[in-house]
C-alpha cells in the first residue's frame, strides 16, 4: 500500500508542468540609451580625419619609408666591416706561439732549446767564445732545437756558451754546462726570446 501511494505521488511531480522561466530582466533605458549613444559617438569619430598637425609629434603617423630600411642595411654593413678589421688586426698583430718540445719527442740525452723566432739558428761555442764547435737550426720552424750528439769526445762535459741568432734579430749568447749522462733542456724564457734589432 505504502509503494502504491509512493508511486502515485512520484507519478503526480513528473506529469506537473515546470514554472514559468523567469523573465530576463532588461537594462533600465536610460542606461541603454547612453551605451548606444556612445557607441555612435565612437564610430563618428573614428571616420573624422584627425588633424596631425595639431598632435605632439610623438602621436604623429608617419607614411612609411625606405629610411629604416636603409638604415639598417648600414648599420650591418658598418658591423660586417668592424668584424673582419678586428679578426684582420688579430691575426697580423697576435704573438708568435709558445714553443714547445714536439709532441713525441722524448728529450733523454744532449742539449735541447726552445726559442724564438721560428726558423732562428743555435750555435755551441767554446767558453771564451772563440770558437764555433757546433751549429744547428729550427728547420722545422717550430722553436725546437736538439743537439743529440753531446756530451761527446769531441765534445766533452763542461762549460760552453750557446749563441741564438735570426736574421733581423739581436744575438744572444747564453751559458751552459754539458754534464755527462743528463740531459740539458733549456726551457722557452725572455732569455731564450730574441728581440729585435734596433736600426
Amino acid at each position: 500500500m505504502e509503494a502504491a501511494f509512493y508511486f502515485v505521488g512520484y507519478f503526480k511531480t513528473m506529469t506537473e508542468p515546470l514554472p514559468p522561466k523567469r523573465p530576463e530582466r532588461k537594462r533600465p533605458l536610460p542606461l541603454r540609451r547612453f551605451e548606444d549613444f556612445a557607441e555612435e559617438e565612437e564610430q563618428e569619430i573614428a571616420k573624422e580625419e584627425v588633424d596631425t598637425d595639431k598632435l605632439p609629434s610623438y602621436l604623429r603617423r608617419r607614411a612609411p619609408t625606405g629610411e629604416g630600411n636603409r638604415l639598417v642595411l648600414v648599420s650591418l654593413g658598418l658591423t660586417f666591416g668592424l668584424f673582419v678589421i678586428g679578426v684582420a688586426a688579430a691575426y697580423l698583430f697576435a704573438p708568435p706561439p709558445i714553443p714547445v718540445i714536439p709532441v713525441g719527442t722524448s728529450v733523454d740525452r744532449g742539449l735541447s732549446v726552445l726559442a724564438s723566432p721560428p726558423g732562428y739558428k743555435a750555435a755551441l761555442l767554446k767558453a771564451d767564445g772563440a770558437k764555433n764547435l757546433l751549429t744547428s737550426s729550427d728547420t722545422d720552424r717550430d722553436g725546437f732545437v736538439w743537439f743529440k750528439t753531446i756530451p761527446s769526445k769531441g765534445l766533452p762535459p763542461g762549460n760552453y756558451l750557446l749563441e741564438l741568432s735570426a736574421p733581423g734579430y739581436a744575438a744572444k749568447r747564453i751559458p751552459v754546462t754539458l754534464v755527462a749522462g743528463r740531459p740539458l733542456k733549456l726551457s722557452y724564457t725572455t732569455q731564450t726570446a730574441l728581440q729585435k734589432a734596433e736600426s
